[in-house]
């Protein structure tokens, strides 16, 4: 079994070891997570949103327009 030092306490500890049993220092460097960017998502909930308005609207405006006919075009 490989061992190694703490930088700590100089006692012996195991290569795969996160700390240090003697004295609890930690032996592995930790980096910060930097957390994924999401503006994407924000994004395409504005964009599905402004689909739903235009075809709530698109549809009220078919519903309310008129229903007429008038005969442009027709050859009698």
């Amino acid at each position: 079994m490989d061992m190694r030092k703490c930088p700590q306490c100089g006692a012996e500890i195991p290569a795969e070891a996160s700390f240090c049993p003697h004295c609890t220092a930690s032996v592995r460097h930790r980096e910060n997570a930097v957390p994924p960017s999401r503006t994407w998502h924000r994004h395409l909930r504005k964009l599905i949103a402004l689909a739903l308005v235009i075809a709530v609207c698109a549809g009220f405006y078919s519903y309310l327009s008129p229903k007429t006919y008038d005969a442009y075009g027709e050859i009698t």
